[in-house]
């Protein structure tokens, strides 16, 4: 697992704890505290901060998973992996558990242990789904249909990539599901319904995306033509 996953797994999750309420309740400042430290990249700090919270029954899990993501993010894999199990047996509510399982799947991901990831996702799938959350239902749906194409199961993944672009809130979250699908057609060389599905991506990346991700949806184009017309 590389620096640059590691930072992109956890800005990806902490922007997300942030920007939810828990079990309509803010977030703790303790929490909050950890991940601002996780974000600044002082994952000493966050750790101390993670210990403090774990010593409150009702802020162990969370603080379990902050302290997992920032071993994570010093290389330490199997102590993270740890943390994350044992939030996962603290939660207390399904939203944590939702999370606790989504973390555990990208290690298993990054690890390239694509089944047990599966299993995982599939976990806060259900557990999202309990919950009512239409975020994380739809973060799961991406994750599982992500590593089912990494199998090369592409009917599967398309399935579950469908499903999570069906819950897709605002421009930015359609332009990643149609990106996504474009990707999947382009992996069975369906080229044109993987040109159709990056069109979308372009449009919604036009309205609401930054100009880098609206170049890079462009440039994405310009290789499906030209494989288009290799075959």
């Amino acid at each position: 697992m590389n620096k640059l996953q590691n930072t992109l797994s956890i800005s990806f999750i902490t922007l997300l704890l942030l920007s939810i309420n828990v079990i309509g309740a803010e977030v703790d400042p303790q929490i909050i505290a950890c991940n601002s430290a996780l974000n600044k990249q002082d994952y000493a700090d966050a750790i101390a901060k993670a210990n403090l919270a774990m010593k409150q029954s009702n802020l162990a899990s969370q603080g379990m998973m902050c302290k997992g993501r920032a071993l994570l993010a010093t290389g330490k894999i199997q102590e993270a992996k740890a943390e994350f199990a044992e939030a996962d047996k603290k939660a207390s509510n399904d939203f944590d558990k939702t999370v606790a399982n989504l973390l555990m799947g990208n290690v298993e991901k990054e690890q390239q242990n694509y089944k047990e990831a599966i299993k995982l996702y599939e976990k806060s799938l259900g557990f999202a789904q309990k919950d009512d959350n239409r975020n994380f239902t739809r973060v799961s749906y991406n994750l599982l249909g992500d590593t089912y194409g990494l199998l090369a199961e592409y009917p599967t993944s398309l399935k579950f990539l469908e499903e999570g672009e069906k819950l897709a809130m605002n421009d930015n979250e359609r332009a990643d599901s149609y990106e996504r699908i474009a990707a999947n057609y382009q992996s069975q060389q369906r080229f044109d319904k993987a040109i159709e599905y990056q069109l979308k991506g372009i449009t919604m990346q036009q309205k609401a995306g930054t100009l880098d991700q609206y170049a890079e949806a462009n440039l994405t184009l310009g290789h499906l033509y030209t494989q288009s017309k290799d075959f």
